[in-house]
């Protein structure tokens, strides 16, 4: 049962386990919530926000908007960890990234979007 007056950060930004990705041999460590600076904290929120603004496209999107969500997805790896950016991932696998990033810190998200609601624990987002 989970009580309304407790503000349960652990289930809000995940336990502080490290999420890891494995490319080319060599494994990266993508920054946590709790790991973000303010400025980087204000990185995330645009680009989540663009990154709604494309899925509500759907197949409506032109090819310039899927080259600018492209740039997008390949920002947020960025902001994950700068030296997996540098990699040649191409888009499917840096979008797999970044739908694994969200599967394991926000996997209340994740069971929402796939229409499993959960009682709203504030992690929509990194706003809190």
């Amino acid at each position: 049962m989970t009580n309304d007056h407790v503000l349960d950060l652990d289930e809000l930004f995940g336990r502080d386990n490290p999420v890891t990705v494995k490319h080319g041999g060599k494994s990266y460590d993508l920054v946590r919530p709790s790991g973000l600076t303010p400025s980087q904290y204000s990185g995330w929120l645009a680009l989540e926000s663009r990154m709604e603004d494309f899925k509500k496209l759907g197949s409506e999107m032109t090819e310039q908007q899927s080259a600018e969500m492209e740039k997008t997805v390949m920002e947020i790896i960025t902001l994950l960890n700068p030296r997996l950016a540098k990699e040649e991932l191409g888009f499917v696998k840096a979008m797999r990234i970044v739908q694994f990033y969200f599967e394991t810190v926000f996997p209340d998200l994740v069971e929402k979007a796939k229409g499993n609601p959960k009682k709203a624990t504030g992690a929509a987002s990194l706003q809190t």
